[in-house]
């Protein structure tokens, strides 16, 4: 088979997956119907998708298993039987056959793993088949059938309602000739006659063919004595038809009768309580080993003979390799109906429940078992599913169902199956409130779960409006100082925080850490981590002073109360070093990542998250502090890990993969940023769907990448398709919506389309006051953004007003220290340069570059930014000695400090050449044009905007030298003209 294009892993030569039935004795070959399907591998065609419908019993699954056998034994490189009674275990059977192939990475849920699988068929052009057994759902099921590619798909189904996405191929009953001719070859009786009565009688249905010849066979009956048997054969609960099927009287009549047969053996206990049982779980198969524990009160060899007589009764079969037992859906229902009529489902049901509940094991090492669990949960969710009544009426075991549902739901939850883990844990809350109450304890920890599974799906909207219910039922129920209710409280700090509402957020944690220290003190682990997840919600908000001092306590305390090497002390470190970092103090996050990933190191391990997460900050403090190869070379060795450990396509990988691109953007290496990001975004829409919040968030990068390697008009499109998408998802006032908003606003100005940029800042702005209120740091921020467009659209009084109103405004809300405080006086700074107020620009960017030097220190990037505006100020104020000379000395520090190569430096040395030219100096200026324009050829491309400008640059001083040479040589041609500025 072909290795998978992203991760390079190459499936087995085979693929197998599933529970295919065998063959049944006698079975009768549909040789009609399977010539439909064997076209397909005949002409080699595409993707093509066959629906075989009809009644239940008719053998739409035998014949689908017929065929699967047959590709087997041609050696198809992949065969893989799936569940499709619902699209939860559709899309779970799908993710375990991604897992086979290959293409699912560790820790990957069961959707994105499910699109791999799908991705892998749709793109293979080996021979696969795929059956779909039992599917219920058109809709959902066609979701998840490949396009393209040559995979046959098969459904089974009793439904009619995929004939618009798939061939049908409709089964029907035996006809009657089979049917007598089945009939005769099983019970060995010479009457052709009698035979055709009793196929008449079943309605040719194979199923109860197939018991009615064990039970003529067993008891010695000629086909007369069968009849009258069925026909006289109390039938106290007939099977009622679902969903439009009809089915004979006699069928029901005939499985009783095999039944009642079958327990009449030597091993009658035996037999009755593995009917009892298997009439409860799930009909695609129950595996050995879990029933052998189910029946523990049965010996193995008991266990197996009662196996074998029932399958020679047809009323369980065996999958192909003898590993699972599967009851037909139709026996099911009829072997329940008697249970209801002799009025003892209660007592089985307690009694499955109960060992089930047994069967569940700790959550610790839930990947580890993963494969055994999920099929424990299949069978929980089946007898859930079979047990459900209408009358109202509560019984006993139902509460025990509920807790081994729990079990199932935080099962899922760790093994990433998010969507089935939303759909349990919902169907979980309502089934407790209707049995405990919306009071009980219960109820409430399954509402508070419910929130947490859609938090985990990405689904963060949903989580927050179920967050603030819930906590608002744990204050009606347990009072506002029950440590549930803190519990709630802090989750929905939690998901405010996550969704960007970082005051509301910041007000609650405040809030639960007074409560905490007061109830439980301050040394309580609850307590701690308050005040950690304050200090996060501090940093989130902009408040970088207070982060950073909350930090330092708590990690005063963990290493008092927890030593230097546990690991939530590491953690404290960590979070101080990332606080460091938000506020720009680099070299002290440097410093401190660095020792805190050493220490993960030799605690953790080299491979542990937590390590590497500690690297990929300290790679990012590198970036920001501009020494951008160090930041690289970080950044490509934790993905190489990651790709080690995880595999390219996973989402922790993609994340690493992101970073490695947002470095290689600031190094001006905008192919291999755009190439990467292009990469993983292909890689996001295959593993999660191009609708996925991370899919978006990568094309919303792409499009960045795209406009910074001035590729405006391939930006603007995907800037467009981020904020239509984030519009559809998430509405139009979520702050990621706005971000959106405000970056297509900024694509349109580098795309001089100022028309179309100013209303989107003024939505921007009108957006963030009305979600946020005036003082968030997001507002702050559109403001700022706001100002800059009305300088754009040559508006310069709006826009020195707006500047100096952010100005106060920063100044007032985080102090005159903080960076977007000094980032502001930058700015009004250079709207006074815009405004020709050169004094004033001079005086404020002469202010800003001391402040940033006395915070930040003098080979801050900030700092030499600011030393570099007022180089640019000197020059349009025709202080041109002042202007060379810092530029001089900024070009020099910024070579030294970031590396010739960085953007800054090349940028310093740009306008360090313009300024030569201001200042006649036409030589100097030709020399250094013609040097940055080769250094910005090699490093950003040939057709980069700014190559494209250097070169330009080159050719004007080199025409100004010409005029200036023929002014000399010719005096009386006028003076020199005013060097542009």
């Amino acid at each position: 088979m072909e290795p998978n294009n992203e991760t390079g892993a190459m499936p087995p030569k085979v693929i197998r997956l599933g529970e295919i039935p065998r063959e049944p004795p006698g079975y009768q070959q549909r040789t009609n119907l399977l010539q439909n399907l064997r076209q397909v591998a005949i002409k080699n065609s595409p993707t093509a998708v066959h629906a075989l419908t009809g009644l239940r019993g008719v053998g739409k699954t035998h014949l689908a298993a017929a065929y699967a056998r047959e590709c087997i034994n041609d050696e198809w490189p992949v065969v893989a039987w799936l569940n499709g009674e619902n699209p939860e275990q559709l899309v779970s059977s799908l993710a375990s056959l991604a897992e086979l192939l290959g293409v699912r990475s560790p820790n990957q849920d069961s959707t994105a793993a499910a699109r791999a699988a799908r991705n892998f068929l749709e793109t293979t052009t080996e021979r696969a088949l795929v059956v779909i057994d039992n599917a219920e759902n058109p809709e959902k099921i066609l979701a998840w059938i490949p396009a393209t590619g040559g995979t046959h798909v098969v459904i089974t189904t009793s439904h009619h309602a995929f004939y618009n996405a798939a061939q049908t191929i409709d089964v029907s009953v035996y006809t009657p000739e089979q049917a007598k001719d089945y009939l005769v070859s099983r019970t060995n009786l010479d009457d052709p006659n009698g035979a055709a009565q009793v196929a008449e009688e079943l309605g040719y249905l194979p199923l109860a063919l197939a018991q009615a010849a064990w039970l003529i066979t067993i008891r010695g009956y000629t086909y007369r004595e069968y009849l009258n048997q069925v026909r006289s054969a109390p039938i106290f609960h007939t099977l009622s038809a679902a969903r439009g099927d009809s089915y004979p009287l006699s069928t029901a009549q005939t499985i009783l009768l095999s039944v009642e047969q079958a327990e009449s053996s030597e091993s009658i206990e035996a037999i009755h309580s593995v009917l009892q049982v298997l009439s409860f779980l799930s009909s695609a198969g129950v595996q050995r080993p879990l029933l052998r524990k189910l029946l523990d009160d049965i010996t193995p060899v008991d266990l197996d003979r009662a196996l074998g007589s029932l399958a020679e009764a047809s009323l369980i079969t065996y999958s192909v390799d003898h590993g699972s037992v599967m009851m037909h859906r139709l026996v099911q229902r009829v072997l329940r109906d008697r249970e209801e009529e002799k009025e003892t489902i209660d007592e089985t049901i307690a009694r499955l429940v109960s060992r089930l509940r047994g069967c569940t094991f700790p959550g610790g090492n839930a990947w580890q078992r993963r494969g055994s669990g999920l099929h424990l949960c299949e069978q929980v969710i089946a007898l859930t599913a079979h047990s459900a009544r209408q009358d109202g009426e509560i019984r006993s075991w139902e509460v025990d169902l509920l807790h081994v549902r729990s079990w199932v739901h935080k099962f899922l939850a760790d093994v990433l199956e998010n969507a089935r883990s939303i759909s349990i844990a919902a169907a979980l809350a309502i089934d407790s409130e209707r049995i405990l109450g919306r009071d009980d304890p219960f109820t409430l920890s399954a509402l508070h779960n419910t929130a947490h599974a859609l938090s985990a799906a990405g689904q963060l909207d949903e989580a927050l409006e179920l967050h603030r219910m819930v906590l608002s039922e744990h204050e009606r129920v347990y009072g506002t100082d029950d440590l549930r209710t803190l519990t709630n409280r802090n989750c929905l700090a939690n998901i405010y925080n996550r969704v960007g509402r970082t005051t509301e957020a910041l007000a609650i944690h405040e809030s639960v850490l007074v409560d905490r220290e007061r109830i439980l003190g301050p040394d309580h682990p609850s307590a701690l981590t308050s005040r950690h997840n304050l200090a996060h919600a501090y940093e989130s908000s902009g408040h970088h002073a207070k982060a950073i001092d909350l930090h330092r306590a708590v990690l005063s305390d963990r290493q008092r109360l927890f030593g230097p090497s546990d690991p939530r002390t590491l953690e404290a470190r960590h979070c101080l070093a990332s606080a460091y970092e938000a506020s720009k103090r680099l070299d002290e996050a440097i410093a401190l990542y660095k020792e805190v990933s050493a220490d993960r190191e030799r605690v953790l391990g080299v491979d542990d998250p937590k390590t590497l997460q500690t690297r990929q900050e300290l790679a990012s403090a590198y970036e920001a502090s501009g020494r951008l190869e160090e930041a690289i070379e970080i950044h490509q060795a934790l993905v190489r890990q990651r790709e080690r450990l995880l595999g390219s396509e996973h989402s922790g990988t993609l994340v690493l993969r992101h970073s490695l691109a947002r470095a290689y953007t600031a190094a001006g290496r905008h192919s291999e940023a755009v190439s990467v990001l292009e990469s993983i975004l292909a890689a996001a829409e295959r593993s999660t769907g191009p609708d996925h919040r991370s899919a978006i968030d990568f094309r919303h990068s792409l499009a960045h990448a795209y406009q910074e390697a001035g590729r405006i008009h391939d930006s603007l499109p995907l800037h467009q398709a981020v904020l239509a998408d984030r519009e559809k998802y998430l509405g139009g006032d979520h702050p990621q919506t706005l971000t959106a908003r405000q970056c297509l606003a900024r694509a349109y100005s580098k795309a001089t389309r100022k028309e179309d940029a100013l209303p989107l800042y003024e939505a921007v702005l009108e957006g963030r006051m009305r979600v946020l209120g005036p003082d968030d740091q997001h507002t702050l921020a559109a403001r700022h953004g706001l100002a800059h467009a009305y300088e754009d659209a040559g508006r310069i009084d709006e826009s020195l007003r707006f500047h100096q109103e952010v100005l106060d405004d920063r100044n007032r809300v985080f102090g005159p220290d903080h960076p977007a405080t000094l980032e502001s006086r930058t700015c009004l700074a250079r709207a006074y340069r815009a405004a020709n107020r050169f004094d004033d620009a001079i005086t404020l960017h002469q202010a800003v570059a001391a402040d940033r030097e006395r915070i930040l220190g003098p080979n801050h990037p900030d700092t030499l930014s600011s030393r570099y505006s007022l180089a640019i100020t000197y020059r349009a104020a025709d202080r041109l000695d002042d202007a060379i000379t810092l530029h001089q000395a900024v070009a020099a520090d910024r070579e030294r400090n970031l590396s010739p190569n960085h953007p800054d430096t090349l940028r310093s040395r740009y306008s360090l050449a313009i300024t030569y030219r201001a200042a006649d100096r036409l030589d100097d200026a030709i020399t250094l044009h013609q040097a940055v324009a080769a250094d910005r050829e090699r490093i950003l491309g040939p057709n980069h905007p700014d190559t494209l400008s250097s070169r330009r640059s080159v050719e004007e001083a080199q025409r100004a030298a010409q005029r200036q040479g023929r002014r000399r040589s010719l005096p009386w041609l006028g003076h020199r003209q005013k060097p542009l500025r």
